[in-house]
């Protein structure tokens, strides 16, 4: 008896649960590989149409006075202006 004989004959004996492990195994490992396949194309789908865009983003804040607060404290309002 050695360490490969024990793994194969309890796959022997439990063929049902080593087929369920090995299924939910593997089905792990797709659902892993999908994942990473979809965030990857999303990824470069959203690099390709920002780098359309270049440097013509303007980010605004939708109010022009903001209030500023640190800790729960409110510090006061600040005003936006655009140069």
């Amino acid at each position: 008896m050695n360490l490969l004989t024990l793994p194969v004959r309890y796959a022997r004996a439990k063929w049902l649960r080593t087929l369920l492990l090995v299924a939910i195994f593997a089905l792990g490992v797709a659902s892993m590989t999908g994942l990473h396949q979809v965030s990857q194309a999303v990824g470069e789908s959203l690099e390709k149409k920002l780098l359309s865009y270049g440097a013509n983003i303007l980010v605004t804040p939708k109010r022009e006075v903001l209030t500023v607060s640190y800790g729960g404290y409110t510090l006061g309002d600040v005003t936006l202006e655009e140069h």
